[in-house]
């Protein structure tokens, strides 16, 4: 009897833990990478997929948003694809945008949202940020003027 009772233990363990990860998978949508989840079927030739925070996977309800000035660039062999730059300081900061965002280089620097609508081009001016993610990117969501 006490084999049996410490592989139930064993066994209940197991499945508690099972449940925690799944639980934690889909609450909140909460992801620790930061991947791409633009489809690659949903790609046009020459569209490449932009990073999203690790936090969320669908835009906030609400966004209060913190004021910048910043110019949109974009390269696509950097492996960041697309920043901004302080219009006072120049400084460089990367940034993520909402799920199915795209980056095209034809050949500047055009970004599209998730319906593939150019909503900004390289140089354009961004005034507002919806947050930073915790190793420094920007959050950006549309308004970005």
């Amino acid at each position: 009897m006490a084999k049996n009772a410490g592989f139930t233990s064993l066994a209940c363990g197991a499945l508690l833990v099972a449940l925690v990860l799944a639980a934690c998978g889909t609450s909140t949508g909460t992801s620790l990478a930061v991947t791409p989840s633009t489809s690659v079927a949903s790609l046009s030739t020459g569209e490449l997929p932009l990073p999203t925070p690790p936090f969320v996977n669908t835009p906030p309800d609400i966004c209060a948003g913190v004021g910048i000035s910043a110019l949109l660039h974009g390269d696509a062999h950097d492996p960041a694809l697309t920043w901004v730059e302080d219009t006072t300081t120049h400084t460089r900061r990367d940034v993520v945008w909402p799920v199915g965002y795209r980056a095209r280089f034809a050949p500047r620097l055009e970004v599209l949202d998730a319906s593939g609508t150019v909503v900004l081009q390289e140089g354009d001016l961004i005034t507002g940020v919806c947050g930073i993610t915790a190793d420094g990117r920007f959050y950006l969501t549309p308004p970005f003027r």
